[in-house]
């Protein structure tokens, strides 16, 4: 799961994340968090505030705990119960970019 922030400034989408997943040699999705910038993901206050975009977004914390919290209690127990959440959209982070290199290979 890759997850990039759409107001980013200092690692765009386009330029960053999209490439890096549709090169990734497994499975990849890629996820798209609305209005998130480069700082978002980070929690409470940095000093690289006073140098970088954004600052620290709870919804965007709270979306992405969500999301990766399914995703590795998914792949480290192999329970199939986040299966509906990892698979769909997200309300402020939609599926981008999806690919199952296994099953292409097979």
């Amino acid at each position: 799961m890759h997850l990039a922030g759409e107001e980013d400034l200092i690692a765009p989408t386009a330029g960053h994340a999209g490439p890096i997943a549709r090169c990734w040699g497994g499975p990849v999705q890629l996820r798209i968090v609305r209005k998130a910038t480069h700082l978002g993901f980070a929690e409470g206050r940095h000093w690289s505030e006073l140098l970088l975009d954004g600052k620290p977004q709870h919804r965007t914390q709270r979306t992405v705990k969500a999301l990766l919290t399914a995703f590795l209690l998914a792949r480290l127990t192999g329970t199939k119960d986040y299966d509906a959440l990892l698979e769909s959209d997200v309300k402020g982070a939609p599926i981008e970019y999806q690919h199952d290199r296994h099953a292409a290979a097979a």
